[in-house]
């Protein structure tokens, strides 16, 4: 199912954010939004990929890049008003 394949690119996420000493974790609809988010009968689980990528893996990186999610963030990712949005737990 598209939820499953996006929980699995999400997990898939998670593991390269422990390298980087970041733990996230989302949501139950999260997964849920996304798959939806990226439904296309033309192009079907590749645009579901890039969906994640776009939504959640594009602005973790750029987080890190620009210094706001640093080694130690705790993040929830959750899905809100038809966007992704990252809590960070404070330190």
């Amino acid at each position: 199912s598209r939820a499953r394949i996006t929980s699995m690119r999400l997990k898939g996420i998670a593991g390269r954010m422990e390298k980087a000493k970041i733990a996230i974790k989302w949501t139950p609809s999260l997964a849920k939004q996304l798959a939806e988010a990226g439904c296309s009968e033309e192009y079907g689980a590749r645009e579901l990929r890039r969906t994640v990528d776009r939504m959640v893996e594009q602005p973790l990186a750029d987080g890190i890049l620009d210094g706001v999610f640093k080694a130690g963030a705790k993040l929830t990712i959750r899905w809100k008003e038809g966007n992704v949005v990252f809590d960070q737990e404070a330190a």
